[in-house]
């Protein structure tokens, strides 16, 4: 099993948070668009062609209506024109409309669509609307707007959503190295502690820069090791102590041992260092006992 790292960890978290956020706020920036542009200025469109529709319905081809379709093109984006269909071509409209388009007029709906400009290299918004006269399709209305027109007063909110996006990875990235220098460092000196310690030096201590989790494990590792410290000197005492009471009776019986085996000793002196050998192997027994009630 692959082994990651806390600090892998952290960056992979946030590197998935950034690319997400990217991922959102590119939705956003369509979704926006299409909403709010798209879809608005297609509105603008089928609103200026249902008020040409009225005119002509009013008036037909009047003097009103076609000051209308001359202040629509040269005062707006809007390209407005008008195409026969009771002829056997459709002028200008032919390229513009598809057999299906005049199908749907023919049955008396508008259309919009978004495509290709049949003359140039352009994307438009398109819309058309039916004149019907005496019941039956007369001429094609269309309307239409190239969508880069349309998409530049996006772009100052385009470049606002981008510099937000990359002052927010900026941010993540930075917050990350924070998290980094508050958590992985603390516990990489705890690391290192750790493995003085168990070299059996207890003097170390790790220093205590932030006041919460982290800060407080530091605190309950120092004090382990001072806890620790403590117990080593008490052992060492201890041993110190068990040395010395156990090297007293041992060095007496090797003395009066080794006097013992002076043959001029007379039997009343003899006896004595028996009774001393005696009285110290006691003792001894006593402290080999002691050691092991306590152990």
């Amino acid at each position: 099993m692959k082994r990651y790292t806390i600090r892998k960890r952290i960056w992979i978290t946030i590197w998935t948070a950034s690319l997400f956020s990217a991922f959102v706020f590119l939705i956003m920036t369509f979704y926006l668009y299409d909403k709010f542009y798209i879809q608005t200025q297609e509105e603008l469109l089928i609103n200026r062609g249902e008020k040409l529709v009225t005119i002509y319905k009013a008036d037909g081809f009047s003097d009103a209506f076609a000051d209308s379709m001359t202040y629509t093109n040269e005062l707006t984006e809007t390209k407005v024109f008008l195409s026969s269909v009771r002829e056997d071509t459709l002028g200008s409209g032919k390229t513009f409309l598809r057999q299906q388009d005049l199908e749907r007029l023919q049955d008396g709906y508008a259309i919009s669509v978004t495509r290709k400009h049949p003359t140039e290299d352009v994307d438009i918004l398109m819309t058309a609307f039916p004149l019907i006269r005496d019941d039956e399709l007369d001429n094609a209305l269309i309307l239409y707007m190239e969508l880069s027109k349309i998409s530049e007063p996006f772009q100052p909110i385009r470049l606002m959503i981008t510099f937000l996006l990359v002052l927010m990875i900026v941010n993540l990235l930075l917050f990350g190295k924070q998290i980094i220098d508050t958590i992985i460092q603390p516990l990489i000196q705890m690391k290192r502690a750790s493995q003085v310690y168990a070299q059996g030096d207890f003097s170390h201590r790790i220093p205590i820069v932030y006041d919460d989790e982290i800060g407080e494990l530091a605190d309950t590792l120092n004090s382990m090791a001072e806890s620790l410290g403590l117990v080593e000197e008490q052992r060492k005492e201890f041993l110190a102590n068990v040395s010395h009471e156990l090297r007293t009776p041992l060095s007496y019986i090797r003395g009066y041992t080794e006097m013992l085996q002076d043959e001029s000793l007379d039997e009343k002196t003899r006896a004595q260092y028996y009774d001393i050998i005696e009285n110290e192997t006691n003792r001894l027994q006593r402290l080999v006992t002691d050691l092991l009630d306590l152990a």
